[in-house]
C-alpha cells in the first residue's frame, strides 16, 4: 500500500512539472506569433510624412539611407523585455542604417535608463517626442528614409514584429529609388 502511495506521489510530480514546462512554452509560443495585421497600420505617423525629433536631422548622416526609430518609455515593462532585441540589432545592422532611441522623458533620463541595459545608442528625446508624431505608446518602432519620411511603423511586443517593420522599410526604401520619373504626355519625342 506505501508503495502504491509513494508512486503515485511521484506521478503527481512528475505531472505537475510537465504542466509547468508546457504553459510556459506556450507563453514562450505567444510572445513569437508573427504580426497579426502588418500592412494596414491605422494608428502612428502617416506613410510617406517626416518624423519629427530634436537631433534626428544631425543623426542621420550622410552614408545612412535608414533610421529604426524605436520610441520606449522607462515605465514600459515590454519595453524593458525588448531592449536587449535592440541591443542585438544594432550590432547587426548594415552600415547604411542606423537604430535611434526616442521618447517623451528627458534625454539625459533616456539614456541612463538604456545604460541600464547597456545602451550607448543615440537618442532623442523630447517632451513631445511621441504625440508630436502621432506615436499612440511605447514600445513603437518606425523605420524612415534619410529624409526622416516614414517607410513603415507600429506597435512592437515581439522580435518578429521589430523585423518586420525593418523588412518592410527596407522594401518600400528600395521602392522609391526604382521609380523613374514620367515625361509629361506630349512632351517626349515631340
Amino acid at each position: 500500500m506505501t508503495a502504491v502511495i509513494v508512486l503515485l506521489a511521484a506521478v503527481v510530480v512528475v505531472d505537475s512539472v510537465a504542466i509547468m514546462a508546457l504553459a510556459r512554452q506556450v507563453g514562450v509560443l505567444h510572445l513569437r506569433l508573427k504580426p497579426l495585421s502588418g500592412t494596414a497600420v491605422r494608428y502612428g505617423p502617416t506613410m510617406g510624412e517626416p518624423i519629427v525629433l530634436a537631433r534626428l536631422a544631425e543623426l542621420i548622416t550622410p552614408g545612412i539611407e535608414r533610421a529604426v526609430i524605436a520610441f520606449v518609455a522607462p515605465h514600459c515593462g515590454t519595453c524593458a523585455a525588448l531592449l536587449p532585441v535592440f541591443r542585438v540589432m544594432a550590432a547587426q545592422l548594415p552600415d547604411t542604417e542606423r537604430l535611434v532611441f526616442a521618447g517623451d522623458v528627458d534625454e539625459a533620463d533616456l539614456s541612463a535608463y538604456l545604460a541600464g541595459f547597456h545602451i550607448t545608442l543615440p537618442v532623442c528625446a523630447d517632451a513631445n517626442a511621441l504625440r508630436g508624431n502621432n506615436v499612440p505608446g511605447t514600445p513603437f518602432v518606425a523605420v524612415v528614409d534619410s529624409d526622416r519620411n516614414v517607410l513603415s511603423a507600429g506597435a512592437v511586443h515581439n522580435v518578429e514584429q521589430i523585423e518586420f517593420l525593418l523588412d518592410q522599410g527596407r522594401h518600400e526604401h528600395q521602392a522609391h529609388q526604382r521609380l523613374i520619373p514620367l515625361e509629361p504626355i506630349g512632351k517626349a519625342g515631340a
